[in-house]
């Protein structure tokens, strides 16, 4: 005699934690915030506007850098050295546009750009999110601002040219979703991703305000670790832009 069909039933699984969904969800409304704030996205945009573009990006990028080998975790590190080699077509870029670089502002006592602690591997790998993020985005600028501004090389848009950038960005966020496998520590990197987009609008005159993210509204489940990470994980800064992610 067989056994009833629900003993026999595997016992459901919960769905797999989406940090890249929570990430895009945390940062949605920032990514479009920024995008219509940046005059370099502009269709009349001009050489000028490329300048200012990279000027703003230099100390950030520098302060990217640095936080993500402060976190001493390997796929961070790979990713702080691809700034570096983005820093150097930045540099060029400003050279070659009769633009010295400029170095950014000194950091504020106790902040993170001070380095006096660790920064944490999923607070980076939120950072790294919106750092990888603008690299690829940069392809997109590349493509209609290449004729508008020749003949400057544009460096830094171009990238890697010998990379796919999407592939690129699909082996960062298969590699950024292994590394974030918990409730708390997608918090923990839906802070560091605010962090740097809310630094980006700083810059171009936008100011962002604090707005808690509280950890059980996440949209997907993570059953497993819920009970051990419930309020685990940072609240996050926010500013208080249209609710639809982008």
């Amino acid at each position: 005699m067989h056994p009833p069909v629900s003993d026999t039933l595997p016992t459901p699984i919960a769905p797999a934690f989406n940090a890249l969904q929570e990430l895009r969800a945390a940062t949605g409304s920032l990514h479009a915030e920024l995008d219509a704030g940046l005059p370099i996205g502009r269709h009349q945009a001009v050489l000028a506007d490329y300048v200012s573009h990279l000027q703003m990006l230099r100390p950030w990028l520098m302060k990217s850098q640095a936080m993500l080998h402060a976190t001493n975790a390997r796929g961070l590190q790979a990713s702080a050295d691809r700034i570096g080699e983005r820093l150097r077509k930045l540099d060029a870029d400003l050279e070659d546009a009769g633009q010295a670089s400029r170095p950014g502002p000194p950091p504020e006592p106790g902040t993170r750009e001070n380095f006096t602690a660790p920064v944490s591997a999923a607070y980076g790998w939120g950072r790294a999110y919106v750092v990888e993020g603008s690299a690829l985005g940069g392809r997109v600028l590349l493509k209609r601002l290449q004729s508008r501004l020749a003949p400057h090389p544009l460096r830094y848009l171009s990238g890697d040219a010998a990379t796919s950038p999407g592939a690129a960005w699909s082996h960062f966020t298969a590699e950024l979703a292994s590394q974030l496998a918990t409730q708390a520590q997608t918090v923990q990197a839906q802070q560091g991703a605010v962090a740097a987009f809310s630094e980006l609008l700083n810059s171009v005159g936008r100011d962002t305000g604090p707005v808690s993210i509280d950890p059980t509204s996440l949209r997907s489940a993570d059953r497993g670790n819920t009970q051990a990470s419930q309020g685990a994980g940072p609240q996050v800064m926010r500013s208080a832009l249209p609710a639809t992610p982008k």
